[in-house]
């Protein structure tokens, strides 16, 4: 057996004996596995949070709103990878995780043991892959609709094993002295990817495209284990996140009532031209030490998380249209430790103990700009001025817990804890929380489970921040409530109970995983809370301040389904529960106390919600998804679906938002290569039946603007997966010894090559990235004016292509795909403020060139389409046009044959679009025209099917 294969299997031994420390006895576990998650659309290019809610209970919400719920709860859901907790930070945007980096990704809820505290409505336990440290890895490039790229890369490997090749259980004595001085080598693994999208967040109409959401978002991954000795492994885990959001616009949003004109020179203000923007930083690390001998497992990290989340406003539109401009600023340093052991005391009892300590230093700044107000006109006046609202904090959050895992028999088995926590941040506080399970297995394949488990929940940090409203007072951010009462630590009795069944109708072989499984599930939970945190977005700044309700109750039933036959899978979830509280007691200021409402019998919104029981904002009484794959001849097929009956809606959320589905669909296929490595095609259809639906309307507690789901995009992927030494054993072997994309498409088999000479002929596919220097000229018909700008930006695609070659000669023709971040407004003038934006173009050309025998100088021409989106604001009035061209291309390159299948290229491309109509305005009728001249200049790779 290879050295690195024996660490393999040793590292997998720790992975297992890791869940003796982190039990999930008596809790209910959905996981799906890395091959699932690239079975289903999308594949590991989906976030973490879309795979996610694809898990029972699991519901839909907007970016703004933390992106997911579990059990109708809010932001109350803890992250760990490899057993280790992740602290919160801030919450941003985006997904921190790359879904490459995860092996499984496992959604336990119910009563969970005494390890698990803070976060505890659902503990989301991501592992790292296990099958990548065999010297592979692969680059992929996904693009598709609203100008999405995403190239990513990862590459896993191991080095430096010099120990004998001995057995790889987990030792259960001294090692012999020989292997003492032996180095067990360190395994790696590193992805990283980045995306840019014009629909970063969510479209706030129900329009194809979203106005002003363009996104950038970069991410990066890396793990290194090594053995210190037989008994001990040492692990590194990182990763960063960047990105950048344009705040998505509406149209046509009124005045701020009672707004003093000119601010800053402007009388009016068009909300879809509204420049807000938010910049997002998250940095995390995690170093464990893990050892396992003699019934022992412990393991001691040291986490670290750095968040930085940057809120910039529109100052003149956002003080004309919200009465207040917010400039926002949330920073959050945590550094702590974590400990945990198990010990087998006797094959009944297992005993766990634990800590975790952490310390967190916040800055949240605001700077604000309003205008005065008088005191006794009530009329505001045109001078704004700024109000500087800043916070810093040095909180801590201290834990520690014991419990027995009593295996009373060998079917039912006890789990006892006690946990005790304590917080000392804006408030000072501590709970001793018992927990409590049973776990009964009557027959093979049957579990029952019911437990009760006390817990403290401590607000998120930055989001408890106190708020000095007083500052704002007789402006026009005056806050329309006066209380100020600090967020308090939520406290909360939990019930569950539940019932997982698992048939087997028939194997194959005598593995199991042949076999044809069904597993059902069904769950009943209720909670009872005191001091319930709930948080919203309060004000056009998408961050969130937190509060609390006194009283808070949630109670559902899930019920869960997963087939598995062969190469087809199939799962199904279904989640009826609901979630009610009353009396807000801190933060009161963020609930309007001044405006009796209608609807509210003549209350105001405060007061309604201080003496009635109300659905929280983010309750979905009905949840479901489903999903399947299946495998054939090569080709895997899937689709999956979501379902929710709609969040809450209206003044106190007295309402609920329509219901809807939404179905993906995706198919997948391996070609194998002559390398012996093979590439993967993918394409998906995101809401394939385009339905247009919201996830929020722009009403309810603690909800600003709407936000609608995604419409009907087309994506496409491709994979070239890469190996050190593709002769390697390594290399030629999948994890479990077969090639899964042997019985997928082949090339056919070479002749005997005649000569030496380089030849070009054969298929091929590439990637390509440049830059484009574009010039856009504007005009305005009947004499009302023109105007030129230059337009440039970086480009990137891929391109697939055919080349055939006689004598020196190579005929060819190729097909691409670029995204482009060209975007420019014009220039003073008429058309002052209007934009224009290629943000795609595709061509089809012909090529013809002379080779040298590596080096290939050729020509090219044929035609292009592409959009050119224009928004055109002129004295005559406004237009917002999205137009399809097709014009003429042509360049000249010239490519050089690395190897005898990989190529590289420079190319130079000129496009002349012609007058473009973009837009009609008027009275007078005014007909606008553009005519861009692009020229582009890219570099790429080709990689290319050799026919001889």
């Amino acid at each position: 057996m290879p050295p690195a294969e024996v660490l393999t299997q040793r590292s997998n031994s720790f992975d297992q004996a890791r869940s003796n420390l982190y039990t999930t006895v008596g809790t209910t576990s959905d996981t799906i596995s890395h091959d699932t998650i690239e079975a289903l659309p999308q594949g590991a290019n989906a976030p973490v949070e879309k795979v996610l809610l694809q898990a029972p209970g699991v519901s839909q919400d907007s970016a703004a709103s933390g992106l997911i719920h579990v059990r109708n709860d809010h932001a109350n859901v803890q992250f760990r990878i490899n057993g280790v907790f992740l602290p919160d930070g801030v919450t941003g945007f985006g997904s921190i995780f790359d879904t490459n980096f995860i092996g499984s990704a496992s959604l336990v809820v119910g009563a969970l043991p005494a390890e698990y505290g803070l976060r505890t409505v659902g503990l989301v336990d991501l592992t790292t892959r296990s099958d990548v440290f065999n010297n592979t890895g692969s680059i992929n490039y996904y693009f598709g609709s609203r100008e999405t790229i995403q190239p990513s890369f990862e590459y896993g490997g191991t080095f430096g094993v010099n120990c004998p090749s001995a057995s790889t259980a987990l030792p259960t004595k001294a090692p012999a002295a020989s292997s003492s001085s032996c180095f067990g080598g360190v395994q790696y693994y590193f992805t990283g990817s980045y995306l840019q999208t014009n629909e970063g967040i969510e479209n706030s109409t129900p329009f194809l495209n979203p106005v002003h959401d363009f996104s950038q978002q970069e991410r990066g991954f890396a793990y290194l284990s090594t053995f210190i000795d037989p008994y001990t492994r040492l692990s590194l885990i990182a990763g960063t996140y960047n990105a950048s959001f344009q705040i998505p616009n509406v149209f046509n949003a009124p005045l701020f009532p009672g707004i003093a004109t000119p601010v800053f020179g402007f009388s009016n203000f068009d909300s879809s031209k509204l420049n807000e923007r938010q910049n997002e930083q998250t940095q995390f690390g995690v170093l464990a030490l893990q050892r396992s001998v003699n019934g022992f497992d412990g393991q001691l990290s040291y986490f670290t998380r750095y968040n930085n989340l940057h809120f910039i406003p529109d100052p003149a539109g956002d003080l004309l249209i919200n009465g207040i401009a917010s400039d926002i600023s949330r920073q959050s340093y945590t550094n702590g430790f974590q400990g945990d052991a198990s010990y087998v005391i006797n094959p009944a009892h297992t005993l766990r103990a634990g800590f975790t300590v952490s310390a967190e230093q916040i800055w949240v700044d605001n700077l604000s700009f309003v205008e005065p107000v008088d005191p006794v006109t009530m009329v505001a006046s045109p001078t704004p001025f700024s109000i500087t609202d800043d916070v810093q904090k040095l909180g801590w959050l201290a834990g520690v817990y014991v419990q027995d895992e009593w295996k009373i028999t060998d079917k039912l088995t006890m789990n006892a804890g006690l946990r005790f926590d304590q917080m000392w941040e804006f408030v000072d506080a501590n709970q001793l929380s018992p927990r409590l399970s049973f776990t009964y297995k009557p027959f093979e394949g049957t579990t029952f489970h019911a437990g009760y488990a006390r817990y403290f929940t401590p607000p998120v940090l930055v989001e408890a921040a106190p708020a000095n409203i007083a500052l704002f007072n007789n402006t026009t951010g005056q806050s329309p409530n006066t209380g100020t009462s600090p967020v308090l630590p939520e406290r909360s009795h939990y019930f569950d109970t539940g019932i997982n069944q698992k048939i087997i109708f028939g194997c194959t072989t005598s593995g199991l995983k042949d076999c044809t499984t069904l597993d059902l599930g069904l769950d009943a939970y209720y909670k009872i809370a005191r001091d319930l945190i709930d948080n919203g977005q309060f004000g056009q700044a998408l961050v969130l301040s937190a509060f609390n309700y006194a009283q808070g109750v949630a109670q559902g039933v899930e019920f869960s389904a997963k087939f598995h036959s062969g190469n087809f899978q199939a799962y199904a979830n279904l989640a009826v529960g609901q979630e009610k509280a009353t009396q807000p007691v801190s933060n009161q200021f963020l609930f309007d106390n001044t405006t009796p409402l209608a609807d509210l019998g003549g209350l105001t919104r405060f007061q309604y919600l201080s003496t009635h029981w109300i659905y929280t904002d983010h309750n979905q009484y009905v949840t479901g998804s489903a999903g399947l794959s299946y495998k054939w001849n090569g080709t895997t097929f899937s689709t999956d679906m979501i379902y929710g009956s709609g969040l809450r809606t209206g003044d106190a959320n007295i309402d609920a938002i329509a219901p809807y589905a939404q179905f993906n669909v995706g198919l997948k296929r391996d070609f194998a290569m002559p390398d012996g490595q093979p590439v993967t095609v993918r394409f998906d259809v995101v809401n394939i039946f385009d339905t247009i639906y919201q996830i929020r309307n722009g009403t309810g507690i603690g909800v600003f603007s709407p936000q609608y789901g995604p419409r009907r995009g087309y994506f496409i992927g491709i994979s070239k997966k890469i190996c050190a030494d593709p002769s390697a054993s390594d290399c030629r072997n999948t994890a479990d010894g077969r090639r899964e994309y042997a019985s997928g498409f082949k090339w056919p088999a070479a002749p005997a090559r005649v000569s030496d000479r380089y030849d070009w002929t054969g298929f091929y596919l590439g990637l390509n990235a440049g830059g484009a220097l574009g010039i856009n000229t504007m005009s305005a018909s009947g004499g009302g004016g023109s105007a030129s700008v230059k337009e440039p930006g970086f480009l990137g695609g891929a391109q697939v292509g055919a080349n055939y070659q006689t004598g020196p000669m190579v005929w060819g023709f190729e097909a691409d795909y670029d995204a482009s971040t060209q975007n420019k407004s014009l220039p003073a003038g008429v058309l002052t403020g209007s934009t224009s934006q290629t943000p795609w173009f595709a061509t089809l050309r012909g090529r013809v060139g002379m080779a040298f025998d590596r080096t290939l100088v050729y020509g090219t021409a044929g035609g292009a389409a592409g959009e050119l989106r224009s928004i055109v604001n002129i004295p005559a009035g406004t237009t917002n046009t999205t137009v399809t061209y097709g014009s003429w291309i042509a360049g000249a390159g010239i490519e050089y044959g690395i190897t005898d299948n990989l190529s590289a290229r420079v190319e130079y491309l000129y496009l002349d679009k012609g007058h473009i109509a973009t837009g009609v305005i008027g009275p007078p009728v005014t007909t606008i025209t553009s005519r861009v001249q692009d020229s582009f200049v890219r570099a790429g790779l080709n990689y290319r099917f050799t026919a001889w």
